[in-house]
């Protein structure tokens, strides 16, 4: 019984991680030739609005960093998508339109967890505890 659940976890990390790679391509793709183009308009605006760029742009990093090393992805994809929504939140209220960048920061969040419940399941073989 203990082998279906390991092999669960993995599974569904795996499952995570690939919707998280995936989607978050699809909106780097989506958002990237906005943001060319909107660049130069950026010296102009206002703070809150360069904050907002700011945090959408963290978001895109976040979602890079997360092909490699999910957990730290997950956590910079999360942040900068808070700072954008706090910026975006004080100038027009809540906006539905920008949640979906969310999602590959929680999918790469949960991934990193559910693979750490899978290492803490796997049996130390061979292994003495040093702390008894």
């Amino acid at each position: 019984m203990s082998g279906i659940k390991k092999s669960k976890h993995l599974k569904t990390a795996a499952l995570c991680r690939w919707i998280a790679r995936i989607s978050g391509t699809l909106l780097i793709i989506l958002i990237l030739p906005f943001a060319i183009e909107y660049k130069s308009d950026l010296l102009t605006e206002t703070g809150g609005v360069r904050i907002f760029f700011l945090g959408t742009g963290i978001v895109m990093i976040g979602i890079l960093v997360g092909w490699i090393r999910e957990l730290a992805g997950g956590l910079i994809s999360l942040g900068g998508f808070c700072l954008g929504f706090a910026a975006l939140y004080s100038a027009v209220g809540v906006n539905v339109f920008y949640a979906p960048l969310a999602l590959p920061g929680v999918l790469y969040l949960a991934s990193a967890g559910l693979r750490h419940l899978h290492r803490l399941d796997v049996p130390n073989r061979g292994v003495k505890n040093p702390l008894t």
